[in-house]
């Protein structure tokens, strides 16, 4: 997508020019916007539905906290994923502004929600850890899940913007 500057080839009033009509957003731009976010939000939930599975079965094998934490935080990805996907769909379907204001606010607000729920299970358990003098041990698996993590998420989040 190539974003023009106003000013290199529009007089300084837009609505008088002839490129102010290139400067608008189309129901065509608009499709190819939603499909593209649509799929960046299949990929993203793709990804955090497998993290999730691979990061909760080696914390609960090696217990540990940490990886199970992060099992869990996927699992909270994906359910934020699943009400942004819910967003774009409303949006695919036509629906009105006041709707999809509507349906955002409760689409922030339910992902806010969930990512309270995470850090309070991640205080709790980090306390027992430490009342209990549990001492954390490493995996090989666990770090290479982070790794990818590392490499794969800050790719689709190049791609949101």
């Amino acid at each position: 997508m190539t974003v023009m500057n106003q000013d290199s080839c529009c007089d300084k009033n837009p609505e008088t020019s002839s490129c102010a009509e290139s400067l608008e957003s189309t129901p065509q731009s608009d499709l190819n916007s939603t499909k593209l976010a649509l799929g960046l939000v299949i990929a993203t939930l793709i990804y955090n539905a497998v993290e999730a599975v691979i990061a909760l079965y080696l914390g609960t094998n090696c217990k540990s906290i940490l990886l199970f934490g992060f099992g869990l935080d996927s699992i909270i990805e994906c359910s934020a994923s699943l009400a942004v996907l819910y967003r774009l769909y409303i949006q695919a379907r036509g629906a009105s502004v006041d709707q999809l204001e509507r349906t955002e606010s409760l689409v922030h607000k339910y992902v806010g929600f969930t990512f309270l729920l995470l850090a309070a299970f991640i205080a709790l358990q980090s306390s027992w850890i430490l009342w209990k003098q549990l001492i954390p041990e490493e995996s090989f698996w666990g770090i290479m899940l982070a790794v990818l993590s590392l490499i794969i998420m800050p790719l689709i989040a190049w791609l949101k913007f």
